[in-house]
């Protein structure tokens, strides 16, 4: 079952995942966010180098920090510029692979990076918290520099069918 989310900037897990510092104590799971001009985790060095420091699974994903309102802004603006929204479909991936893990016999930590582990991997974060029931004060305490997509955690919740954050608690929380 998953115990803890810990969320990490880009340069962070892969210190991590190159064996600088210490990994968690427990068996851990990942969820790597790229943007489109970033690398996934793809390769087979990376993939072993995971497993060798104790990943069980992890999964790979690609969209920007972005709201659906500067995305169209953005488009409208630079056809040339490649940006990938957050969709219903990355949702249903991230649901589907806490929902794999929650349920495990072994204690899991649930790492989320994205490129500064404050915006993306932040509204992931603070999503699994709530709807795994973990302490959402101690989430808070570990990951302090948290400043949730708003876009992206209004997805998630209302894809699984959470109730949303409000604004009142968004602000109280996150400002």
């Amino acid at each position: 079952m998953i115990k803890e989310i810990i969320v990490l900037s880009r340069l962070e897990a892969e210190l991590l995942c190159y064996g600088v510092g210490k990994p968690p104590e427990n068996k851990w799971i990942l969820i790597s966010i790229c943007s489109p001009k970033d690398e996934m985790i793809k390769t087979n060095n990376v993939k072993n180098q995971l497993k060798k420091r104790g990943c069980a699974d992890w999964i790979s994903m690609i969209f920007d920090d972005v709201t659906k309102q500067i995305y169209n802004k953005v488009i409208q603006i630079r056809p040339d510029v490649i940006v990938k929204l957050f969709s219903k479909k990355d949702a249903q991936l991230i649901i589907d692979f806490i929902e794999k893990h929650k349920d495990n016999m072994e204690e899991l930590t649930l790492i989320i990076h994205c490129h500064a582990g404050v915006s993306r991997s932040g509204a992931i974060g603070w999503f699994a918290c709530n709807l795994l029931g973990l302490d959402r004060n101690k989430f808070l305490q570990q990951n302090k520099t948290l400043y949730p997509n708003k876009y992206i955690l209004q997805i998630l919740e209302s894809l699984s069918g959470m109730k949303s954050t409000s604004k009142d608690e968004y602000k109280t929380l996150f400002n």
